[in-house]
Formats: C-alpha cells, sequence, structure tokens
C-alpha cells in the first residue's frame, strides 16, 4: 500500500491558518494537530472524549491509551501528546461550549 502523503511544516501552517477562518475552525484545527502530530486517524479521533484526553483538574494528558474497537488493527495503543498538542487542547477547552462533544 502507498505510504500517505506527509505535510510540511509550510504545509500544515497554512491548512491550519485557514481552519480558524471557517466554521468550527477552532474544532477543526485540533483535529488536524491531533492526526499530524499524534498520528491519529479520522475515526480515532471521533471516538475521543474529553475524559480520555483531560485530567480530572481538567489538564492535558501527556499520553492516553486508545481502546481496541476505535483502532483499525482493533489493538489498543498508546497515544502521546506533546506540549503543542497540550496547548491547544487547554485553549479549546477554554473557549468552549461544554454541553459539546470533543
Amino acid at each position: 500500500m502507498k505510504q500517505a502523503k506527509v505535510l510540511t511544516d509550510t504545509e500544515l501552517k497554512r491548512v491550519l491558518a485557514i481552519c480558524v477562518t471557517m466554521q468550527n475552525g477552532k474544532r477543526n484545527r485540533l483535529m488536524l494537530m491531533l492526526s499530524h502530530y499524534a498520528g491519529m486517524r479520522v475515526g480515532e479521533i471521533a471516538s475521543l472524549k474529553w475524559a480520555d484526553v483531560l485530567d480530572r483538574d481538567h489538564k492535558p494528558k501527556a499520553m492516553f491509551y486508545l481502546k481496541a474497537e476505535n483502532t483499525k488493527a482493533k489493538e489498543a495503543r498508546q497515544v502521546h501528546l506533546n506540549a503543542k498538542l497540550q496547548r491547544e487542547l487547554t485553549t479549546y477547552w477554554a473557549q468552549l461550549d461544554r454541553g459539546k462533544k470533543l
């Protein structure tokens, strides 16, 4: 199978800048960053709950586990959140309507 193209830093910055100009842009920016920096697939991102990525004090976790039923290979795995992702989660959580999903 052909390897998926990985965005360069310049391409990623351009797409992230466009994201924030659109409806649901902040959410879409976070989803794109989870895909790019954490290597998560669309279905894995869609299955996330706030409790997966935030601790009890609503601070981003450095690492969390994806359940087997939410991964393509049907095997549980660890996902590490780098500093950029942790900052983005904090920013998004701070402005979010708490009644909505991730």
